[in-house]
């Protein structure tokens, strides 16, 4: 068989590296490469993500200080080192290390390239396709690689589904808002090997190896294989965590599509339930410095004059108090916690009385068990943004607790819906919790944050809203709706990470707000002290940053910029090329003047261009029915709109969201070159045609005059008659006097910009506004 001279040149494996692959030898990336080897080496032996790579070593040494920060190139650098291997899994990137100065691994003597190989046959035409397959273990290996053991962060309350339940240490859950995509999973599973041609059988399998098995409801599953006999398979099914045994015969190569952790991660989560005898054990009795903690350690405590041992509800709380102290009397009657039963021996009756918490230990029962980071740190959640003031007071509610919070504001309006129940507070404790109806007339849990004789200033700390109401309309809060394990807090305190596009972000978050629609969130760090989250929109912060502004200057170099179109594919306007522009004088239409050095012009030489440009996306925007939706209007790229209802649909750059409502945003006309204000369901999609693409808008300013003050103001009578003289000349000209350049402001597009003569009919403009008295000489 030949290789086709395309292919000539391959290295000879995988592993290979090309001749034009310069190695840097400075001190620095020697060290970085050294850092990097031991951290692979050290933590992982099988390889490991280039992301994942990436947040270890800025974790392990960049943020402390005990390594060099590592540049943006990295990746390059150590491909070119002999100690690491460096491969492409589909769209996973692997690092490996390898034994230093020891020669290449290879895989045969025909050239190879990265995990596709195609070769040409000479003789029959026919391209043959050869996959370098990863090992049961690799398969393994690469979910883990990149999959978090701790999708929630410890000891936040999320709800789950329970999948595997053995005893209180061998429980295996779910996350509910991820059933959907374990379903997914196993009907792709399940349709993949009905077909017999696909599934193929393992006569080696190695322990440890992921596999694919077909449980007893004829589902199939990935298993990870724990033990083997000669025939029989233990196997862990890992997404259900249960146990089974199976013939060797019945275990399948698992196929790749279904091991990528991006796409289908590990679902199942291992837990086991923890009490404070786990809490006392991990501190003491594990470290040798405690005795071991009985069974009936509980019932030894509760005759102890130092603890208080309290039932509130399902939970059993326990408190310290003065030693010596003589225990705190409700009545003369004895007393036990909760709930105290007092027998009558005249009528026989049993009256019962309740301990009542005040309303900072009920604000503190609910923070007691309540985490401020019910998601982690780094990964993407739905949320619905509840309150959303500037980018730093939002707060939202996990999309997946959403209908519990309905449930506690029903329960809450038919508590007090009954005049009986609800019971005002004399005397308000500030940061104790409460009950107020709101102006929507739902009742909601509050804490007091200030107070004065007759006005209460209270957090609805479920929607992280600040009211303010009379005294009389504060009522006790029922301890039931202040159990945390049955209603936490729903209310997140978050702001926008500012190293982001927080304009896109905020125009987002607006939006959402204003629908009440789920929208998409990356938690990137949190303020242990306060618990406010830092977050970016996901949406418009992905890898490649293609959701910031491609217009403006500030966000991009580059001289085209997005447009949406409905079938969701970004296209590209693009201006004036500088080069292109004219060098002598040339007639122009004037589309818009704001002052001497801002005048928007478009040469007349290019027309008829722009009655085609503007029939076009006439005819497209009054063809589709509707505007896009929030999510869809994304700050940096452009679209069809109008300034209201009377005006043409003409080309527009989004710039963010108004400060008028939400409903509105801020663009900029190009095709006139002006700042606008359009509302939603003003927008529609930009179609252009290929050959339309050109933003054909230019900006001047007249040359050889200034102020007559002396200011950078131009007068209100100068600008006057600089209209008047632009819009009755029949015939404008620009004579250009430097080189043509982008226009300085860094809120406009990058569009061609001049310093010229103005010439109306003929006449210089600026001749005829120095001999009206409006400017001076320059």
């Amino acid at each position: 068989m030949t290789v086709s001279q395309e292919f000539a040149n391959l290295p000879n494996t995988i592993f290979d590296q090309t001749d034009g692959g310069d190695l840097d030898v400075s001190e620095e990336m020697e060290e970085i490469r050294e850092l990097l080897y031991e951290l692979i080496k050290t933590n992982f032996p099988s390889g490991v993500t280039v992301e994942h790579l990436a947040k270890v070593y800025k974790e392990s040494y960049e943020s402390c200080g005990t390594g060099p920060p590592l540049p943006n190139d990295w990746l390059e650098h150590i491909r070119v080192a002999e100690e690491f291997e460096v491969v492409n899994r589909g769209p996973i990137v692997m690092v490996y290390t390898r034994q230093r100065n020891a020669p290449p691994m290879k895989l045969d003597a025909a050239p190879a390239n990265p995990l596709n190989i195609s070769k040409a046959n000479a003789s029959s035409g026919r391209r043959e396709k050869v996959r370098i397959r990863l090992t049961d273990r690799e398969l393994a290996q690469q979910m883990k690689s990149i999959l978090v053991y701790s999708p929630v962060s410890t000891g936040c309350a999320v709800s789950v589904i329970v999948v595997a339940c053995d005893d209180t240490n061998a429980i295996t859950v779910q996350l509910a808002s991820s059933r959907t995509d374990f379903e997914q999973l196993r009907a792709n599973m399940d349709a993949h090997y009905s077909d017999q041609q696909l599934g193929e059988s393992v006569p080696e399998p190695e322990v440890g190896g992921v596999f694919a098995i077909r449980d007893t409801d004829l589902h199939w599953y990935r298993a990870s294989l724990q033990a083997s006999t000669l025939d029989t398979m233990c196997c862990l099914l890992i997404d259900i965590g249960r146990e089974i045994s199976v013939e060797r015969k019945e275990l399948m190569r698992l196929c790749p599509d279904f091991a990528l952790p991006l796409t289908y991660p590990i679902y199942g989560i291992n837990v086991r339930l923890d009490t404070i005898a786990d809490t006392t054990s991990s501190i003491y009795e594990s470290c040798g410095t405690g005795p071991p903690l009985p069974n009936d350690w509980l019932e030894h405590i509760r005759v102890a004059e130092e603890f208080e041992v309290v039932n509130r509800g399902p939970i059993v709380m326990v408190y310290t108090r003065q030693r010596n102290a003589p225990p705190m009397k409700l009545d003369a009657a004895p007393a036990n916690p909760l709930n105290i039963s007092k027998a009558n021996a005249s009528s026989g009756r049993r009256e019962k009385v309740r301990i009542r918490l005040t309303d900072r230990e009920l604000a503190q029962q609910m923070k007691s068990i309540l985490v401020y980071s019910p998601v982690s740190t780094g990964c993407a959640v739905s949320v619905i943004v509840v309150a959303c003031d500037d980018t730093n007071a939002i707060t939202v509610q996990l999309a997946s607790s959403r209908t519990d919070f309905e449930q506690l504001r029903a329960n809450m309006d038919a508590h007090y819906s009954d005049q009986q129940l609800g019971e005002s507070v004399p005397e308000p404790e500030v940061g104790g919790v409460f009950a107020i109806r709101d102006t929507d007339l739902h009742w909601y849990r509050a804490s007091l944050q200030a107070s004065t004789l007759d006005t209460m200033c209270c957090l609805l700390i479920d929607i992280g809203r600040e009211i303010s109401v009379e005294r009389k309309e504060l009522m006790r809060l029922c301890p039931d709706f202040a159990l945390p394990l049955t209603y936490p807090i729903y209310g997140i305190n978050v702001r926008l990470d500012t190293i982001a596009d927080t304009t896109s972000s905020m125009c987002a978050i607006r939006a959402a707000f204003h629908t009440q629609q789920p929208l998409l969130l990356r938690f990137v760090s949190m303020d242990t002290t306060g618990g406010v989250h830092t977050v970016q929109c996901a949406a418009c912060t992905p890898a490649d940053d293609s959701c910031n502004s491609q217009l403006t200057r500030k966000h991009s170099s580059q001289a085209s910029f997005g447009v949406s179109s409905e079938a969701g594919d970004v296209v590209d306007l693009v201006p004036m090329e500088l080069s292109e522009m004219p060098k002598n004088r040339f007639a122009v239409h004037v589309l818009a003047v704001f002052d001497v050095g801002n005048i928007s012009i478009r040469q007349r030489s290019l027309d008829p261009i722009p009655d085609y440009i503007s029939s076009a996306v006439e005819r497209d925007s009054l063809a589709q029915s509707s505007p896009p939706i929030f999510n869809e209007l994304i700050p940096g790229r452009c679209y069809a709109a109008r300034m209201n209802a009377e005006s043409k649909w003409e080309r527009v750059q989004l710039l963010g969201p108004s400060s008028v409502d939400a409903d509105c945003f801020r663009v900029y006309s190009l095709d006139l070159g002006a700042f606008g204000i359009v509302r939603r369901h003003n927008f529609r999609f930009l179609r252009v045609p290929v050959g339309l693409r050109k933003v054909l808008l230019a900006k001047c300013k007249i040359s050889g005059i200034k102020p007559l003050d002396g200011s950078e103001t131009w007068s209100c009578e100068c600008q006057a008659a600089l209209c008047d003289m632009l819009s009755k000349a029949n015939n404008v000209e620009v004579d250009p006097i430097s080189e043509w350049s982008e226009y300085p402001d860094e809120n406009c597009p990058r569009i061609p910009f001049v310093t010229a003569k103005l010439y109306a009919d003929g006449k210089d403009i600026a001749h005829q506004l120095v001999a009206k008295g409006l400017v001076l000489r320059s």
